[in-house]
This record gives C-alpha cells, structure tokens and sequence, in this order.
C-alpha cells in the first residue's frame, strides 16, 4: 500500500461534516458490488459493515433476509446517530474499530470504501480478521489505483493494489478492487 499524504484528513470533525450533508434514508450505497458480496451473505448469523456510515448497505440485507443480526461501524457521531434515528434494526457502534472490545464473532464483514481514509489500514484489517467466526468471510472493496476514483481525491489517504492483500482472492471490477478473506 502506497501512503499518498503524510497527514490523514479523515478526522472525526471531517467525517461529521460529510455525514451532516447526507439524507440517512438517500445515503450513496456501493450496489455495484452486490454481484459480488451476495455469494457471501449468510442466511442467518451477524454482520458487521465496518465504515457503513448511515448502515444503507446493511438496510439491503435486512430487506433480503431478516434473520441477520446487524451492526454497523463508524467513526462518525452523526453518522452512527442518523442511522439509530433511521434504521431501528441495525445496532450502531461509534468508535475506532482498532479499540473495539467485543466478544462477538461475525460471518461476515464488509469494509467497503474504508480503508482508504484510515490511519493504519493494516491494523485495521488485522482487527477484522480478528473478529471473524470460524467460517466468516472478510469484504474489502477499495479505490482501483489510477482509475479515477482515487485520482485527487485527498480525503483517500491510501493507495491498494492486489499485493497489499497476501492470502486474499482479489477481483478487479473497473474502477474496484474487491478483495475477500475466506478460510
């Protein structure tokens, strides 16, 4: 991974400002990978969307299937409050995931259009493995380097290409990397 700004943007202060500008219920939501993750989706148990903003990603999975036990994770106080506002069955954790202290083990995370913005994207990763159950799969979808997603965008702090990703099956979807963790 290659480091593009010696300081990161993404401060809590930033992220509540990006939030506030956002309708919850019109939140942007990543659907072209849907093709993709749908494989992974299990039909019962807990997932975890780890930068999931206003939990529009996981308001999709509810309307596929309600026997899923769903928490979102994000870094931002307005984000995390919209979404307890908005979306009534999903349970909102607002703290940095490398601190976060739970017994709970998911099958599956998502971590779509994060890793770009955070400090230690490694740690971050590592944390998320960590919180896997014993069958769960990891989701990472990050900017494609040069293909205009991240190209002057300074809030992407972070650039990934496939080798950033060792033991993981990674697929390139134009403009994306998806990168999956299974055992």
């Amino acid at each position: 991974m290659k480091k593009r700004y010696k300081i990161n943007p993404n401060t809590e202060e930033s992220l509540n400002v990006h939030y506030s500008k956002i309708n919850p219920c019109k939140e942007r939501m990543n659907a072209w990978m849907f093709p993709y993750l749908d494989q992974y989706v299990p039909n019962e148990g807990n997932v975890l969307d780890v930068g999931g903003g206003y939990g529009k990603t996981l308001s999709i999975l509810h309307e596929k299937n309600y026997k899923l036990d769903l928490t979102c994770f994000d870094y931002s106080t307005v984000a995390a409050e919209g979404g307890k506002a908005t979306y009534l069955y999903i349970e909102f954790v607002c703290e940095r995931i490398e601190t976060w202290a739970t017994e709970k083990k998911f099958d599956l995370i998502i971590c779509s259009q994060t890793l770009e913005h955070v400090d230690e994207p490694q740690i971050v990763i590592d944390k998320m493995l960590s919180l896997l159950s014993e069958d769960g799969v990891l989701f990472i979808t990050v900017p494609y380097p040069n293909s205009g997603l991240d190209m002057g965008v300074k809030l992407h702090h972070w650039t990934f290409y496939e080798s950033d990703f060792p033991g993981a099956k990674c697929i390139r979807n134009g403009s994306h990397l998806m990168v999956v963790y299974k055992d």
